[in-house]
């Protein structure tokens, strides 16, 4: 290693665990504007990510884009092509290291002008924001949900006190924990532990429900789950729409299954006792099912094609039919870790999942392309600050009014 090489590697050191002082800062930034230290750099800033080291001392917001920056680097990408890549890379560590000046400046400051941002940084460090004013924010989703039963009768659920239990027809509606609900029937009567009721989170909510047999669904944002009071002797039906963690109660006698309709795909889930993730949004390209642990029998009922999923596998229903594939457990119950996670995600998608999250109607002022998105964020962010983060990695420019967020080019 020549000189050049080791004193890059201290510079790099330095800036992670913020101990650098102002010269070592600007003798940092002059690298970049080198085109000759390109190959340098570009090797130096792998090294210093890859290299074990303590971030304890790193702000929560600065060690979440520093991760972020790791992970969309772990995993082999062969859609693009190595030199792509290699700068893509570059880019997404360098905004990681010089976060506190680079996520100030625009997506294509960043990805074509960084030598002359860094330039511009060290001549003025008083530059002003240039993202559109907020004119409204939104909150991440909380816990709210209203439940519907059979006669039509409506129950804001995050009304309901803690450990308050209402007897309507029959029915016993009980908010047993903060985001947790419970619905039984009060007696065997047949009149009532018959009858379909139905939950539903509305966009921004979430809830989580115990059922009869001590099955427990958590349902993200935008979801419905239809059930009975008590279930039949023989299985344990319902119906779902939305996305929801299951974590089926095992009864050896009687199956529990889940069917979803969305369009022409029509699929049953049949299980005694497992814990998997659904995801059937009408707005979606197809229904997703992966599975965490036990074993599931999917039957696309169309055509009668059936699989038998084990734990890390997912099955797919889409216009093509029904196919399995190995899941990606991170990605698939990120949600459920209150983060976005996305691998080669198209910008549509994560945006649909943004909207359902924050209760926003997405609008696109223009046609356009984007490439698939790769990282990570909290979903505890406001709306403002995620799509901060998504400027920042794409050439979209964001705007909230009320309801709405303004995708433009």
């Amino acid at each position: 290693m020549d000189s050049n090489e080791s004193r890059l590697r201290y510079l790099m050191d330095r800036c992670l665990s913020k101990q650098e002082t102002l010269a070592e800062r600007n003798e940092l930034y002059s690298y970049f504007l080198e085109t000759k230290e390109d190959d340098n750099l570009s090797e130096e800033l792998l090294n210093a990510f890859y290299k074990e080291k303590e971030i304890v001392d790193v702000a929560p917001e600065k060690q979440e884009q520093i991760l972020s920056a790791i992970k969309s680097l772990e995993s082999p990408r062969p859609s693009v092509t190595p030199m792509y890549w290699k700068w893509t890379s570059i880019a997404a560590v360098f905004i990681a290291v010089l976060v506190s000046i680079f996520w100030k400046v625009t997506q294509e400051e960043v990805t074509s002008k960084i030598k002359f941002v860094a330039k511009k940084e060290i001549v003025n460090d008083s530059l002003t924001e240039p993202y559109p004013k907020v004119i409204s924010d939104h909150t991440p989703a909380k816990d709210v949900a209203i439940l519907e039963l059979a006669d039509g009768q409506k129950f804001e659920l995050e009304k309901l006190k803690l450990r308050e239990s209402i007897e309507n027809k029959g029915v016993i509606i009980e908010r047993s924990g903060e985001d947790t609900l419970r619905v039984y029937a009060a007696s065997n009567n047949s009149r009532f532990t018959k009858q379909i009721h139905t939950i539903k989170t509305p966009r921004g909510g979430t809830f989580k429900i115990v059922l009869n047999d001590g099955t427990i669904v958590h349902l993200n944002s935008d979801s419905k789950l239809s059930f009975p009071a008590v279930f039949d002797t023989n299985e344990r039906r319902v119906s779902f729409e939305g996305e929801a963690y299951f974590d089926v109660a095992r009864d050896s006698s009687r199956q529990f299954v889940v069917s979803s309709h969305i369009g022409f795909k029509n699929q049953e889930i049949r299980v005694y006792g497992t814990a998997f993730n659904l995801s059937a949004y009408p707005d979606d390209e197809n229904i997703k099912t992966t599975l965490v642990e036990g074993s599931v029998k999917i039957k696309e009922l169309l055509a009668g094609s059936e699989v038998l999923l084990k734990p890390s596998e997912l099955a797919v229903l889409d216009e093509n039919g029904l196919a399995m594939g190995i899941a990606n457990l991170e990605m698939d119950l990120a949600w459920r870790n209150n983060l976005f996670y996305f691998e080669n995600v198209p910008f549509e998608a994560v945006l649909r999942q943004i909207g359902r999250w924050y209760d926003v109607d997405i609008v696109y002022e223009n046609e356009f392309q984007t490439n698939p998105l790769w990282g990570q964020m909290s979903r505890r962010k406001k709306l403002s600050e995620v799509l901060e983060i998504l400027e920042k990695t794409s050439q979209l420019k964001f705007e909230i009014r009320g309801k709405e967020v303004r995708v433009m080019k």
